[in-house]
């Protein structure tokens, strides 16, 4: 995560209607830094991206604050089928949202 750039974050929160690939990437984690159980909306995922405090959120959170409901609702819906939260696939997709994608599965 320390090598995305704001540049590459721009880049996300730019998009007014994303590739399927990075919003796959971006909805659990943006729920997990909300401590959500629900998949956000694209507008919510921008507006996190555009927060200031984005990307220090994400070096700085502490993975012992997670929510059970959010965990169990992440790994049933994003992570539970093998090969569908597809890291190369996001690498692809963007330089940001494969690094907060790997980031997310390490946490979770």
């Amino acid at each position: 995560m320390s090598g995305v750039s704001k540049d590459n974050i721009n880049e996300l929160k730019n998009f007014a209607n994303p590739p399927a690939n990075v919003k796959l990437a971006l909805e659990p984690v943006i729920a997990l830094l909300l401590n959500k159980s629900t998949k956000p909306e694209w507008a919510e995922i921008k507006a996190e991206l555009k927060k200031e405090t984005f990307k220090n959120s994400v070096l700085l959170f502490d993975k012992d604050k997670i929510g059970k409901k959010c965990s169990a609702f992440i790994s049933s819906t994003y992570l539970k089928t093998e090969g569908s939260y597809n890291i190369d696939a996001f690498f692809n997709a963007s330089k940001a949202a494969g690094p907060l994608a790997m980031w997310l599965k390490s946490i979770i």
